[in-house]
């Protein structure tokens, strides 16, 4: 007779993907990932296939905290300039707050993992698809009501705003302090502003 999962699969995948946000996915052993989750090594082959698989499936959990957390502002159908403004401010306390100091697990995942790992590479290609076409969508809404210069495409606009939010991630890695990261928003947000 099999065993069954005695386990809550969502707080596991929060668990392993804290432990590679914290440490990346080289950095992280399989003995740290055990010890973060609470599962045996068979229960967490046996539930996950395998690290990277885990590492995957907690790459799809990070997605979903980034449109529940910093991005739920572009996710809201109606969202403009308003909304971009408030997904930098959230970027900005996120950066600023004790996640800062690990950066995003995706941009980490994008330079340590990706060019070696075809899975894992589309697997953080998604998640800027997933954020660069909500604020896409936010910058044609705010360059329609005009609160959003109209000289650079809603498509350069948006890659130009997720490379930045991106570059904040990565300078927080640093723990540059807060005023540096404030003026990296500010500098950013005057990129919209219209003639």
């Amino acid at each position: 007779m099999a065993r069954t999962r005695t386990f809550d699969e969502a707080d596991t995948l929060d668990r392993a993907m804290r432990a590679f946000w914290e440490r990346g996915y080289k950095g992280t052993s399989l003995d740290q990932l055990l010890s973060a989750t609470g599962l045996s090594k068979s229960s967490l082959y046996a539930s996950f296939g395998d690290k990277r698989t885990l590492l995957l499936r907690a790459l799809e959990r990070y997605g979903d905290w980034l449109a529940r957390g910093p991005a739920a502002p572009l996710m809201d159908d109606e969202a403009a300039r308003p909304a971009i403004e408030a997904f930098f401010r959230r970027s900005l306390d996120n950066a600023a707050g004790p996640n800062g100091q690990h950066g995003c697990l995706a941009n980490n995942c994008a330079a340590e993992a990706a060019p070696h790992d075809p899975a894992i590479r589309q697997a953080t290609l998604a998640l800027v698809e997933r954020i660069e076409l909500a604020l896409q969508r936010a910058v044609v809404r705010g360059q329609a009501d005009g609160s959003i210069q109209r000289r650079e495409s809603p498509e350069a606009l948006a890659r130009f705003l997720f490379n930045t939010v991106s570059g904040l991630n990565v300078a927080a890695r640093a723990q540059p302090g807060p005023d540096r990261l404030a003026d990296i928003v500010r500098v950013a947000l005057s990129a919209l502003d219209p003639p």
